[in-house]
């Protein structure tokens, strides 16, 4: 990893040790550590919460959900290989429910890359690529479906 990533990503991560009280997590290996995360906190909020694990052999930052606490994104760096579809049993797709989806989609303005179509005015779910690959499905409640 390029040492501007590692820095951009040390100073973005608290200092404080990560907490121990996950109630779910997901691992995904990635090749910039600092546009990864930059892009789940401006996408979805989630924020670093734990030190970078500066001189192991695959760096980390860690994140948490602004919604759920214990929901967390464990990043790694994978020494520039493209991670996605890469190993057997890897990630098909994240799915996260937001508030506003129209927000989420404001806040990447010409940078949004859509997985398949655009979505309609109307849309409940819509589909991003993240910086490595990764699927990331958004999706809010229909008006009036009950959930």
């Amino acid at each position: 990893m390029a040492s501007s990533d590692t820095q951009a990503a040390a100073s973005a991560a608290a200092v404080r040790p990560i907490p121990s009280d996950a109630t779910f997590a997901v691992a995904l290996d990635c090749t910039s550590l600092s546009a990864t995360a930059a892009f789940y906190n401006t996408a979805l909020g989630f924020a670093p919460i734990g030190k970078l694990r500066e001189g192991l052999i695959f760096q980390e930052v860690h994140l948490e959900s602004p919604q759920v606490r214990g929901v967390r994104i464990i990043l790694r760096e994978a020494f520039g290989k493209r991670p996605i579809g890469t190993q057997p049993g890897s990630v098909l797709r994240l799915a996260f429910q937001v508030p506003s989806m129209k927000a989420v989609i404001d806040r990447f303005g010409a940078h949004v890359i859509f997985a398949g179509n655009p979505p309609a005015p109307d849309a409940t779910s819509t589909r991003l690529l993240d910086p490595d690959g990764y699927i990331v499905e958004i999706y809010q409640d229909a008006p009036g479906s009950g959930f």
